[in-house]
């Protein structure tokens, strides 16, 4: 049997937690696994799938541009005045100096379900908007995703350790949580050594 969807996953947890009663149990272990997935105190999974380019707009007289959909983490933000694109750099919200009137801005940060911007916009412009976006949960109706289909392992383990936690088995628990951070980290190297390219070749010359 493949790892490869969310069914599969379900009847993998069951024969290897060697448990018969979890059936009603493995969605929230699905669900308590992909928050760790995102973020457990050791390392959280990035993945190259899940950086994505947006593009929006500004409103003319507003600071405020919502966040696109799946949105996790800000990489960089972009706005396009007439045939340029210029980066706008990133201010943490306690840092951001708001400025008066209205103009191109310079500066963005983050607050609830929106960029923000140091200025009303003066114009409508293009914003490109690049950022990590969150992971598509499993269910019924979303069968896989690139998590499962890349590393199906995290899966496994992080279920099997919520598995083992409902059972109260701290044994298990820590083989599994170890296992489940072993996944997660191997995974990070694999996503880190595919952003490189051929390794450079020593020049021997050229002829025509």
């Amino acid at each position: 049997m493949a790892l490869d969807t969310y069914a599969n996953l379900k009847i993998a947890v069951i024969e290897q937690s060697h448990r018969g009663d979890l059936d009603l149990k493995i969605d929230d272990f699905i669900l308590l696994t992909e928050a760790e997935i995102r973020a457990n105190p050791d390392e959280p999974l990035n993945l190259r799938g899940n950086e994505v380019i947006a593009a929006g707009a500004t409103v003319v007289d507003s600071s405020s541009v919502a966040l696109p959909a799946r949105y996790q983490r800000s990489r960089s933000l972009r706005i396009t005045i007439g045939t340029q694109k210029y980066r706008i750099t990133y201010r943490t919200p306690e840092t951001m100096v708001r400025r008066d009137n209205s103009g191109p801005p310079i500066f963005y940060t983050i607050l609830g379900d929106n960029i923000v911007l140091d200025i009303n916009a003066d114009l409508v412009y293009v914003v490109t908007f690049e950022y990590e976006a969150d992971l598509n949960p499993l269910s019924a109706s979303n069968t896989t995703n690139n998590v499962l289909t890349r590393y199906p392992n995290i899966y496994l383990y992080g279920c099997l350790k919520q598995a083992f936690i409902y059972a109260v088995d701290d044994q298990e628990v820590a083989k599994y949580n170890n296992l489940f951070l072993t996944a997660i980290s191997s995974a990070n190297t694999a996503e880190m050594l595919s952003r490189y390219g051929e390794s450079p070749s020593r020049a021997v010359g050229w002829a025509p």
